[in-house]
């Protein structure tokens, strides 16, 4: 029997190029698909790939640090599955990705450096693993980011003033900032000019993922600045 061809075969979640180079791989759970087991190393093996999407399936085990071969991606969504183990740093060799979603999962270690690379990037989601240590620097580079969410999660230490600068309120195009304690607020999310970010505190979504009581972050822009608690899903 001849194997079947995704793209002559128009597998279903599978988009190709005219060369029946594959292009897209959109394989999700809300899609019917339900995936488990490990991400092959093979999947380094496509690198004409633009979008990898394979959210909300059960994969486990580490992301395969071939994952940073695939050099044309500009989606990789990773999300709401049970991945385990480090962030590769091998995927800031990403440079043309503009959205990078690896929440809900269970990733641990340092978010890499070399995040900073990842110019390109305007959504990036590692919210609700994890990951442990300082939020890099680097971050900061990353001047066409409109969405963060790094909330529950173990990261410590101070909110690096870089980020500040990507806030829409002071010139950047962030608009979104999600993050948790025990982070410590930087004191230049209220020194912004014209106008401060408001602070909405509210208890942790997923008591699990988090020590129980620890509030997440939301700093969103607004025109008038102010501090308020509110309950979760508010």
């Amino acid at each position: 029997m001849t194997p079947s061809d995704p793209c002559e075969d128009m597998w279903v979640g599978v988009s190709c190029d005219n060369d029946n180079k594959i292009t897209e791989l959109i394989l999700s759970s809300r899609d019917s698909f339900g995936l488990n087991g490990t991400l092959p190393s093979d999947i380094g093996l496509l690198t004409n790939l633009e979008i990898l999407q394979l959210n909300s399936n059960q994969r486990t085990g580490p992301i395969p640090m071939q994952i940073g071969l695939l050099t044309n991606l500009e989606r990789l969504d990773l999300a709401l599955n049970q991945l385990t183990g480090l962030i590769p740093t091998q995927i800031g060799l990403l440079t043309n990705l503009e959205r990078l979603l690896f929440s809900f999962n269970q990733l641990s270690g340092p978010i890499p450096t070399q995040i900073g690379l990842l110019t390109n990037l305007e959504s990036l989601g590692f919210s609700d693993n994890q990951l442990t240590g300082p939020i890099p620097t680097q971050i900061g580079l990353l001047t066409n980011l409109e969405s963060l969410r790094l909330s529950d999660n173990q990261l410590t230490g101070p909110i690096p003033t870089q980020i500040c600068s990507l806030l829409t309120i002071c010139g950047g195009k962030l608009s979104l900032l999600r993050l948790s304690t025990p982070l410590t607020l930087s004191p230049c999310l209220t020194e912004c000019p014209s106008m401060s970010p408001s602070i909405s505190i509210q208890p942790s979504a997923l008591p699990s993922a988090a020590p129980s009581g620890a509030p997440s972050v939301s700093i969103v822009p607004s025109g008038a600045p102010s501090v308020s608690a509110v309950p979760s899903g508010a």
